[in-house]
């Protein structure tokens, strides 16, 4: 008799909690490579939606997902956070790292690192030191998304990438954008000069000081227009909200993106991309 055909291993399951644009793109991308993705919104029509649209397998958190994605607005981090801790998820995963210092508190858990560094550390002194710190389980989209398989199809767009201060010197994440932006076929990337110099978002800096926020801001889109690009692509949405309105206060047509979403337009789709 012959030998049994290898029972085929289980595909990785993910849960998503925040079915926007972000929560959608993400879906969409992970099934794409065979993931199992369940997704919950407190919106039930988003969540029936994100159902026909392909981007979930079922409605819900699944306990048993490998990773659990927070693409919730910033409002309501702190008690999305608080949740997905509680049911002990192997992994989790947020796109807003930006967060203050309340919302820190407010979740109270050292697998969960947040806060602006222009805030200031939201751990102060040898008192709050702990080994496990930052061994813990939150990580930057861009981070797991540079490691996974994907199936990128050609994108012909030229675009320049933002440093988010809460990345770039607080996470200290700076390659893996660039990297996975990288790997789209026929994108091209222009480097940023003073990428790491701050939007003037920074949380509520450009309500406290708008001047000062509006001269970073219009320094910052000075040097995208420099590069040439008409796309930037930046992972806070702080950041990208602050770019657009200093784009269109200067007249000058920008294409303002989360790097998740350039990511969905190269995702294959009958073999074929798309044009940028």
């Amino acid at each position: 008799m012959p030998d049994p055909a290898p029972s085929k291993p289980p595909p990785p399951r993910a849960a998503i909690v925040g079915l926007g644009l972000i929560g959608g793109s993400l879906g969409l991308a992970l099934r794409a490579r065979g993931w199992h993705v369940s997704g919950h919104d407190d919106d039930p029509k988003r969540v029936e939606r994100a159902r026909a649209m392909g981007a979930i397998d079922e409605a819900g958190i699944d306990r048993d997902a490998t990773i659990t994605f927070i693409a919730t607005p910033v409002s309501v981090i702190a008690v999305t956070a608080r949740e997905a801790l509680a049911g002990n998820p192997k992994g989790l995963v947020t796109d807003v790292g930006s967060v203050k210092a309340s919302v820190v508190e407010a979740v109270n858990d050292p697998h969960f690192i947040g806060g602006h560094p222009m805030a200031g550390s939201e751990q102060e002194g040898l008192e709050g030191a702990d080994a496990e710190m930052f061994a813990g389980k939150v990580r930057d989209v861009s981070e797991v998304l540079a490691e996974a398989e994907l199936d990128l199809a050609p994108l012909a767009v030229t675009v320049t990438y933002h440093d988010p201060c809460h990345l770039v010197h607080g996470q200290r994440v700076r390659s893996q954008p660039r990297a996975l932006l990288r790997r789209i076929p026929d994108l091209r990337l222009i480097e940023l000069p003073d990428s790491e110099l701050c939007c003037g978002s920074a949380g509520i800096y450009n309500v406290q000081q708008p001047e000062m926020a509006g001269e970073l801001a219009r320094r910052k889109v000075e040097r995208i227009r420099e590069t040439g690009a008409r796309t930037v692509v930046s992972g806070n949405p702080g950041c990208l909200l602050q770019i657009a309105q200093e784009s269109r206060r200067q007249g000058f047509e920008l294409e303002v993106l989360h790097p998740v979403e350039l990511l969905g337009r190269a995702l294959r789709d009958d073999g074929e991309g798309r044009q940028g």
